[in-house]
């Protein structure tokens, strides 16, 4: 998909486009079009730009395969440093968007949420307790997105050996681990007693190997810091 056209300076946001495929979007039957190419070919889609001169308009009517959204302006545009368009949204992406507005808006999804987030920072933290780590490791964030600090050894330099065992960790006992977690509307209780399990036994190893041995329990080269001083 290509990038969006840069707004001149001060210039205000396009009109939001409209856009219609053969399903899954209610639209009026000018803006809807399907072609059915040899061997099954992808749906084709219709847009309609709200800003755009009549030179522009009548391009982006043309049917467009979905990977091939029509460039916006066109030769001949007539407006004034040329028409504007914002990326297609798609009659799929447009649909599912809605269908999860509507989750939101008849589901507890924000206490459930909460609840789960709550509980796996409980958990963390009574684990980092339990393994004796209250120096080297801090759980915070909003409840949904709990982030997992952990302080490295001295003789680190810019690698992560701390972190990368936490990781190694938790990736063998199957829980995501890349500085923090993210709780959704699926996850369950028993995910979250999981993770718990998992950073449980994730901290006792760190507790075992700090704070010199770290390196001794990786199995591959450790993480390092994004964002480090290449040259002074």
């Amino acid at each position: 998909m290509p990038p969006a056209a840069l707004l001149p300076a001060g210039a205000a946001p396009p009109a939001p486009a409209t856009l219609a495929a053969s399903e899954g979007f209610e639209a009026p039957p000018e803006a809807s079009r399907t072609s059915a190419e040899p061997g099954g070919a992808a749906r084709r889609y219709h847009i309609i730009v709200g800003d755009t001169c009549p030179v522009c308009r009548g391009a982006a009517r043309i049917s467009f395969p979905r990977e091939r959204p029509p460039q916006i302006p066109v030769a001949g545009c007539r407006e004034p440093g040329g028409c504007r368009c914002s990326l297609p949204i798609f009659a799929e992406e447009l649909a599912a968007a809605l269908a999860t507005l509507d989750v939101l808006e008849s589901e507890t999804v924000h206490k459930h949420l909460w609840h789960l987030g709550t509980r796996l920072q409980e958990g963390v933290r009574a684990a980092i307790r339990h393994a004796g780590l209250g120096d080297w490791i801090v759980c915070g964030g909003a409840a949904p997105w709990t982030i997992v600090n952990v302080r490295e050894p001295a003789f680190a330099g810019t690698a992560l050996p701390a972190k990368t065992l936490i990781q190694q960790e938790m990736l063998k006992r199957g829980v995501l681990y890349n500085g923090s977690n993210f709780v959704c509307s699926a996850h369950t209780e028993d995910d979250i007693d999981e993770a718990i399990a998992a950073y449980g036994q994730a901290f006792a190893r760190l507790a075992q190997a700090l704070p010199d041995d770290v390196d001794a329990l990786l199995e591959a080269a450790p993480v390092s810091q994004i964002f480090r001083m290449i040259a002074r």
